[in-house]
Formats: structure tokens, sequence, C-alpha cells
């Protein structure tokens, strides 16, 4: 077992599985970059390994435990470079794929497969366990050899009682634990943390009260994929005589979904417009993408007063159902100033106000105890989560459980058992380069035109067009607007004496060099920065 990415990162989870002759690969996500990472749309796990195993004629499925984009966002470029790559998942993770896929999703050897129901590869047998979490159809997924067993918990709480969809299948999975696993693979995100996550009817319960205190229109901002969280928000409108909306493309793409699945129950019948809800005040309720505070979500633009469609007012209120990603904080709190600003009631994702009106899809470690006293592996190995989760859920593992029993690894390492060979840890991990996406495309993230990217982007950028004698020039974000067409002026002037200071023939890259030179420091004396620069074209003086 090979932990490609995920142990480490908050993202980007990937593991291969080698069983004899047969690979099988679980997950294909991405990692969303830092905010300050300009040009960088995601980080994709390294490819090489999975891509390796099907040069060899190994690799046998990807194996999908959810649709959340961690764990599916980067199987369209491994779909690029494998042809016809066979994939495993839920109906629900199916759709939720072909969604991000678009028409590269025919590229996809596709199966659907049903909680609870065994597949058969050879002689290995994957079953996929139903489970709860923040989306649905999330599953755990074991795979069951002549060598031993593996279970990989994928994300997981343990709710008895789901405001929507069904329970976690603990009878399958102690029914996994009474035929023997050798590893588990436990999700980490709140392992460290005491205690069991807030239900969810207790959170649909808290938002209606939340509603309730409201006089004018109600806007309650969710994550996109939380179909249960929506669901909620549905039944909040409804107990407080309120009509509900739904507004933002990736939501309303994803409940209709959930909707073609039969997965969002009674709940859509009661949506309506959200125009002709958005002018209807205190009987209004819409649920709106844009929890991070990304500029071009609705509830930013709603917040700089430049939405089409809603315009909100001193008595309206704004609910946050979803927790601040580490890194949005500011962008947040732009969001949330400017709608104070228009004198509405704002209840941001930080402080006891909000505390109970989202609730994590992460299982904290009543949870996760749980699920293990289920499964009872003989080994455990922390998974999904940067080195102080892992680190931490160790410990806390560590506490009922020998050191021999509870494993520790990063990315790049591996894992080994057999018949009578306990699970162990071998080899040193592999340091490997995580690629990037850009646009459809995925890069090293070695590659220099990232660093070129990121400079443009601090400092802006000048370019020379060159014909003959003749130098035109473009600066683009270096000067004030004001300010721009005479620098350019001045730096054309300074490019052209460049060119005619030294008579002697020289080759083109020198004259470029020479203009280059020149511009930077023209450039310097005026700014203070040293920016980009970039010469391209004919001089006369070579005859070209």
């Amino acid at each position: 077992m090979e932990p490609v990415a995920g142990l480490g990162q908050m993202g980007a989870h990937h593991t291969a599985i080698d069983v004899g002759r047969d690979s099988f690969l679980i997950d294909c996500g991405v990692l969303f970059p830092a905010p300050w990472d300009v040009g960088v749309e995601h980080i994709a796990p390294p490819l090489e390994p999975a891509l390796q195993r099907a040069r060899e004629g190994r690799l046998r499925s990807l194996l999908l435990t959810h649709g959340h984009r961690d764990h599916i966002g980067a199987v369209g470029h491994l779909a690029d470079r494998v042809p016809g790559l066979s994939v495993h998942a839920t109906p629900f993770t199916a759709a939720l794929l072909r969604r991000v896929l678009g028409e590269r999703s025919a590229k996809l050897d596709l199966h659907i497969v049903h909680p609870g129901r065994p597949v058969q590869f050879g002689e290995t047998t994957a079953t996929w366990f139903g489970v709860t979490h923040s989306l649905p159809e999330a599953c755990s997924l074991a795979l069951e050899t002549r060598g031993g067993t593996l279970v990989h918990s994928g994300d997981f709480r343990v709710q008895p009682d789901p405001f929507l969809g069904p329970r976690t299948d603990e009878d399958g999975l102690r029914g996994l634990g009474d035929r023997g696993v050798d590893l588990a693979l436990v999700d980490s995100t709140g392992a460290a943390r005491p205690g069991r996550t807030l239900s969810e009817r207790t959170v649909a319960d808290n938002l209606a009260a939340a509603v309730d205190a409201v006089d004018g229109l109600v806007l309650i901002t969710v994550f996109s994929t939380h179909i249960e969280r929506v669901a909620a928000c549905v039944e909040a409108a409804r107990r407080c005589g309120r009509v509900p909306a739904l507004y933002g493309r990736s939501l309303e793409s994803t409940v209709a979904l959930a909707r073609d699945q039969g997965i969002f129950g009674d709940h859509g019948g009661a949506l309506r417009d959200v125009e002709h809800v958005a002018k209807l005040g205190g009987r209004g309720l819409v649920v709106v993408t844009g929890t991070q505070g990304e500029w071009r979500a609705p509830l930013a633009r709603i917040a700089r007063g430049e939405d089409p469609r809603i315009r909100v007012r001193p008595g309206d209120a704004v609910l946050w159902s979803a927790r601040a990603i580490p890194g949005n904080d500011r962008a947040i709190g732009l969001v949330v100033n400017r709608l104070v600003d228009l004198g509405v009631s704002v209840t941001p994702p930080w402080g006891s106000a909000g505390r109970g009106l989202h609730t994590s899809g992460h299982g904290l470690r009543d949870e996760v105890g749980e699920w293990l006293s289920w499964v009872r592996p003989r080994a455990v190995l922390p998974i999904h989560g940067e080195a102080w989760h892992l680190a931490e859920h160790r410990r806390a593992l560590l506490e009922g459980r020998p050191d021999t029993e509870v494993l520790d690894l990063r990315s790049g390492g591996a894992v080994e058992f057999g018949p009578g060979q306990a699970a162990r840890t071998v080899g040193a991990p592999t340091d490997r380069t995580f690629p990037v996406g850009v646009g459809r495309e995925l890069w090293s993230g070695t590659e220099r035109a990232l660093r070129d990217r990121r400079r443009i982007a601090r400092t802006g950028v000048v370019t020379a067009s060159v014909e003959g004698d003749r130098v035109e020039v473009v600066a683009v974000g270096v000067f004030p607007e004001a300010e721009c067409r005479q620098a350019e002026m001045e730096l054309r002037a300074a490019a052209q004496a460049a060119l005619k200071q030294d008579p002697r023939p020289g080759s083109i890259e020198d004259l470029e060099s020479r203009v280059r030179l020149t511009l930077r420091r023209a450039v310097k004396a005026r700014t203070g920065e040293r920016v980009e620069c970039i010469v391209r074209g004919r001089f006369s003086r070579h005859g070209n």
C-alpha cells in the first residue's frame, strides 16, 4: 500500500494498492493552492506511480470513496494519460465526476457500484460500505485478498440519525471486522479532537431558530456539495413559513444531480426561482454560494451591491452554515464587513453566535473510536491530514494500542503485509514533486513558467516589440493608469537609444539582452521594483 499523496497534505488524496500482480488506485483528488499561489488552479498528486502500473499492465481500476474534489478532482488528468481508465464509483459520485470532467468523462470506463454489494477483481473482492459525511454516498472501502484485508475509511463521521440519507453501515463494517482486517487507513481530520460532531438534525433545528428571529430576507451560505445541509435550509424555510430558492451555479447543479438520483427527498418541490424569492423580503430564504469569500460568487457580488438578482437592505440577515477554510479568513472578512456596512445582520463562520449553524463532516475522536470498534483492525495507519493531524491522531491511538499496531507514514512511503506477516512500513518515503493544474493542463511543480507567472503577478510586466530600429513598449500592471502612457514613451526612447549606442554587430540575443537590461534599469529607477521585461522582434542590423 503506497499513499502517493494525502499523508502530510490536506487534499490530493491518492493511494496505490498492489495485490500480487494486480494494482488498484483509491481516489485521485486535488489540493487547492494557497491564495498567494497565483497562476495555479489546483495541485494534483504525482501520477507517475499510477502511470507506471498502467504501463506494466497491472492497473485494474481506480476506486472512488466519494465525490469531493480533493478525492476526484485529478481523475481527468489521469484519464488523459491512461486510455480507457477503469473507474468504479457509486451513482452520485459518478454523476459528480461526469460533471467535473465534462466531455473528458467519455475517456473513462466507468462502472457503477452500490454500497454493500461486493465487486470481484480476480481474487480480490472490493466492497463499499456507506458512511455519513458531508455529501451523499460517501463510503469506506475494503479490499479482501488472499494476502489479507485492507479497509480505507474514506471521509466519515458517525451520525445515528442523519437528516438526509441512510446511516453508516454499522452491520456491514462489523461483518468485515468479523472476517478479519489486517490494516485500516483512517481519516485523521477530526480524530484529535475529543467528543463527537454536532448532529445535522441539531444544526437543522438551530438554523430554523436563527431564521425565525429575522424579519427580512434570509441568505444562508453553504458548501455547494453539502446536500444534507441544503435540505436542512429548505426545511428551515418550511418551518418558518418562508419560500426557499437556490443561488449559485455549482449549488444548483449539485442539487439537480441529487434530485435526479432521488437523494434530495421531497425538499426539491418547495424550491422557487431566486428572483421571485428575493422580492418576498421577510417571506423569502435563499441558499447561496460564496462561503469562502470567493470574489465571483453570488454572496460576494451581493455584498458589493453588484448582483443583478438580489439587493440586501437593513433588516435582512446572512447566516454562514460553513467553516472558514484556513487562508480564506481575509476574503470572508471583506464580505462580512461589506454586508454589515449595508445594514445587514451577519452571523459569520467564527465566534460563538454561529457555532451551532455548522458541523464537520469528519468524525471526532469518539466517532473514530466507534468506527474502529466495528472494524477491529490488527493495525491502523492515520491518513487524510497534514503532519499535525497525523501525529495527533497517532498519539490518540497509542493511548489504547501498542506502538507496533499504529503505523507512522507520510506520502511516498509504503506499507506491506501478507499471510503470516503483520503490516509494517517499508523503505523511506520517496520525495516527489506535485504537479499543478493550469487550465486543463498539468505542469511540473518546478516549471519555470510558474515562477514567471508569480513574478509577473507581483510586479507586472513590460514588453518591447522591436522592428528594425523602431521599438514599441507596453507596460501592464507597472505604473498607475494616469502615468502609464508617459512612462511607456520614456521607456521606448530609452530602448531605441540602447539599440543605437553600440555600432558593432552582435547576435540577436545580445541586442535583446541590451534592450531588456535598459528597460529594467529604467523601470527600477522610476518605481524601485525589479520588473519582468520581455523583448521580442526583428533587428535591422542583422538583416532579419
